[in-house]
């Protein structure tokens, strides 16, 4: 059997156990896949999305092919730069830098950004509503003043 075919089934069979975790499913670069087919945003939000998805749907044709059709082992369709791929995207997956972590990571600083405005809004309206506070409390005082001045007034007249 050849050592490039054994190779990239290794480091397929890696990729995807990493991703049976990270799921919780049974089937792993097929449920990355899924996850990736069901997501509207990510297609705009991340640069190498598509890509990534491309990638992942031709790696695991060319796993199928080798699994499941006769005589694959004699043809030549797997390459060393399909293992590299394999291997680098199971190290973004493990460092946070594959498809879905950054688009969970983009979320999240929306999230973080919506959310420190809604913080300085409710703040700013605290605010002007001690500012008005603040102020009725000196008009109040200007009138009794004035009311007092003027029955001060009233009587000693």
């Amino acid at each position: 059997m050849n050592d490039i075919i054994l190779h990239f089934l290794e480091a397929y069979k890696y990729l995807d156990e990493l991703c049976k975790q990270i799921f919780s499913s049974d089937v792993g670069v097929t449920k990355y896949i899924e996850e990736m087919e069901k997501e509207t945003q990510g297609h705009f939000l991340i640069k190498d999305w598509d890509n990534d998805y491309k990638k992942l749907k031709h790696m695991r044709w060319l796993r199928n092919q080798l699994v499941h059709d006769a005589n694959s082992f004699q043809k030549n369709i797997v390459c060393t730069d399909d293992i590299e791929w394999l291997k680098q995207f199971e190290s973004r997956i493990i460092n946070c830098t594959d498809s879905f972590s950054l688009l969970n990571q983009s979320r999240n600083q929306n999230n973080e950004i919506n959310t420190v405005y809604k913080n300085t809004t409710e703040i700013t309206n605290d605010d002007d509503k001690e500012k008005i506070q603040d102020f009725i409390f000196l008009v109040i005082m200007i009138v009794i003043v004035v009311l007092v001045l003027v029955f001060v007034n009233i009587m000693c007249f």
